[in-house]
């Protein structure tokens, strides 16, 4: 269960126009690199994944794996987002399995 305290490191430094750029930008040009991703924090065996949200501490996935079976997966990033721009280095981070 988060705090209160959680709400504001949370908080990204800009709005759902981003976040919403940015999904769309991870599902239509990085969709294999998302299934990288997932498979280097927690799901070895997924075969699609798919970007559903993130925050300034973490993303969230749904997962697929080889039977078909769907869930989400949370893994937080790197360092936190402080600006649109390092969340591109924390994807390339991620997808660095770092």
């Amino acid at each position: 269960m988060s705090r209160p305290e959680d709400a504001g490191a949370r908080r990204l430094p800009f709005g759902d126009d981003v976040v919403e750029a940015v999904l769309a930008h991870m599902r239509d040009d990085h969709a294999s690199d998302g299934v990288v991703i997932v498979r280097r924090h927690g799901a070895p065996g997924a075969t699609a994944a798919l970007m559903l949200g993130f925050d300034a501490l973490e993303t969230t996935w749904s997962v697929t794996d080889a039977d078909g079976v769907e869930g989400v997966l949370t893994v937080p990033w790197p360092a936190p987002i402080t600006d649109r721009a390092s969340v591109r280095r924390q994807v390339v981070e991620l997808f660095d399995g770092r």
